[in-house]
């Protein structure tokens, strides 16, 4: 698929022509009755059936929205026909199966069949007999059978039992009053969810996850549920003059977290506002922020040659991928069409869209454990106080870094054994024992309006007070290592520029004291400002940056020698305007 997109996108119908070009290219891979999407070419921990069910659904967060905001709407409909009868019939062979176990992952897409019911149950149920609605039900009774995950994961079971209440089927009224209690208990104040109580994440899941789930039941359940419909709207405004900070004026977000895969899943969010007629920021503001990021994400070589979304992000890439991520996972990136679910006369679609908005350039985000920066060509979040699970691939690299940027992104290593492997971009990283060491989590971490410092040990033998200074188009990082008997060396590593093939010419400089990269599309600067600092540039393997698959690592190399040892990096990037 050529990625030639109309930059035209506001009025309903623009959107939903967006939409019906992203979802043709799936139809070749469709089983014959609709129940599977079969283009399956690498691996997730669940069984095959879940990861095809898994892509057949997930396309459906875009269709629905579309088939309930325009109930004449036939696009695809011939493709999911028989899909809930097949799916929910064990004599079916495409039969989704009942052996589900607690936490099972096809219980991720029960939010996709709540979602149905309660938009376009039309569509969903259409003319299914008394018998098919039966065995309908019981499929998706069985969420009420099993154990969910304590996270986000209980909305899927809250959206499927709402979507039953509201078509005349039983539910589970009990469970519903469970699962939205525990939620509760998520809550942070400002606007800001934890992903399970206890949990140190805050993601893309607070936006793409608690927020779009609360405000589509907001948006459904407004009647039944008056007091807890105001209260998810007033989080959300609230947390909308936060998340701005996760946006640049060009359309790109800012690579933070888990599940990068799901794209342009990130202003879902806003889309859920327009659904719920929510004016959080102005229409055309929202607009703006939406249609930049489409544009961003459609501008990238996101597509197999096939023309379906690949697993990666700025490019198919699996090294950054988690366990999670079939082959139908990204299209989890649909959600942002949750929009086509408004009247065709909703104001946002009239609004002109509006340039990004003048912010403050810098913005404490407690909740998150940061500081979110506005340089002149970029969005950073700084300091992350924040670490992700054990579980997790890469989670130091997701969570733990000093600096994550919407035009740079961040890399994920491919070994520990060398620096091009590390690929330790916006981290301090000790080499010792010929095997690099950075942050995985904070002993303890501050943060005020002005700067954020934490404490932070690589190794056993080894402690470091590393306080964040953002200043101007950059930060100053000072580093505080003290080595009980331990000599090794620390790079202090700044983002990873991305490196054009077609310019192989573009050269690190390097001076005593700075390192720069310089290439037609980014300029940093990483400059040793205390310490006896050299500077050096690497080229990482790879396919570990998020963005771009071939980069360049400036770094200030530091010699760590036992007692105290203080340091001081500073750390500029610029992105030119095309």
């Amino acid at each position: 698929m050529t990625n030639d997109f109309p930059e035209k996108l506001s009025s309903r119908a623009d959107y939903a022509a967006l939409l019906r070009r992203l979802t043709e290219p799936t139809r070749p891979f469709f089983s014959p009755r609709g129940a599977r999407l079969l283009n399956l070419t690498n691996g997730a921990h669940y069984t095959r059936v879940a990861q095809e069910n898994e892509g057949c659904m997930r396309i459906l967060w875009g269709l629905f929205p579309l088939w309930g905001g325009d109930p004449d709407e036939t696009f695809f409909r011939d493709v999911y026909r028989d899909t809930f009868r097949a799916g929910t019939d064990p004599d079916d062979p495409e039969y989704w199966g009942e052996n589900m176990v607690d936490r099972d992952q096809r219980f991720v897409e029960y939010a996709t069949i709540g979602a149905g019911l309660l938009l376009a149950p039309h569509a969903l149920l259409g003319d299914l007999t008394d018998e098919e609605r039966e065995r309908f039900f019981r499929y998706v009774d069985l969420i009420n059978r099993r154990e969910l995950c304590t996270n986000n994961w209980l909305f899927f079971r809250v959206l499927a039992n709402c979507g039953l209440k509201k078509n005349g089927f039983p539910y589970d009224a009990e469970r519903v009053a469970a699962d939205l209690a525990t939620i509760e208990e998520d809550y942070l104040g400002d606007g800001w969810y934890s992903d399970g109580v206890g949990s140190t994440q805050r993601d893309y899941y607070v936006a793409f996850a608690f927020h779009f789930y609360s405000l589509l039941y907001a948006a459904t359940m407004g009647d039944e549920d008056p007091e807890r419909a105001a209260r998810f709207r007033a989080r959300a405004r609230t947390f909308a003059e936060d998340y701005l900070y996760f946006f640049d004026k060009s359309g790109a977000s800012v690579a933070f977290g888990r599940s990068q895969t799901y794209r342009f899943a990130q202003v879902a969010f806003f889309s859920a506002l327009v659904l719920a007629g929510e004016e959080a920021l102005p229409w055309g503001v929202i607009k703006g922020i939406i249609n930049r990021n489409l544009r961003y994400f459609l501008s990238l070589p996101i597509f197999d040659n096939a023309g379906l979304l690949s697993v990666g992000y700025g490019y198919p890439d699996l090294v950054m991928s988690e366990h999670y991520n079939g082959s139908g996972a990204p299209y989890w990136a649909f959600k942002a069409f949750l929009l086509l679910a408004a009247p065709k006369d909703h104001p946002y679609f009239a609004a002109p869209e509006l340039p990004y908005p003048d912010l403050p350039a810098l913005k404490p985000l407690p909740h998150f454990g940061g500081l979110a920066q506005k340089t002149a060509t970029d969005t950073v979040l700084l300091g992350v106080g924040q670490c992700g699970g054990n579980w997790l691939p890469h989670a130091p690299e997701k969570y733990t870094k000093f600096a994550y940027s919407a035009r740079f992104g961040f890399s994920t290593p491919r070994g520990d054994s060398a620096l091009p492997l590390a690929a330790p971009d916006s981290m301090l990283a000790f080499e010792y024992l010929d095997t690099f060491f950075v942050r995985r989590r904070n002993l303890s971490f501050t943060l005020t309006e002005k700067d954020v410092t934490s404490v932070w040990s690589p190794f056993p033998g080894v402690t470091v007070k590393t306080t964040l200074t953002p200043t101007g188009n950059g930060h100053l990082r000072r580093h505080e290592i003290t080595s009980d008997g331990i000599t090794c060396r620390a790079y202090d590593c700044g983002f990873a520029v991305p490196r054009d093939d077609e310019n192989l010419h573009e050269a690190a400089l390097a001076t005593e004291t700075v390192s720069q990269v310089i290439t037609p599309r980014a300029r940093e600067t990483v400059e040793c400002r205390a310490g006896r600092g050299i500077p050096g540039c690497t080229i990482p393997t790879t396919n570990t940056n998020l963005i771009a698959p071939r980069t360049y690592l400036p770094y200030i190399l530091y010699e760590i020698h036992p007692g105290t040892t203080v340091v001081e990096t500073y750390v500029t990037a610029e992105w030119p305007e095309p």
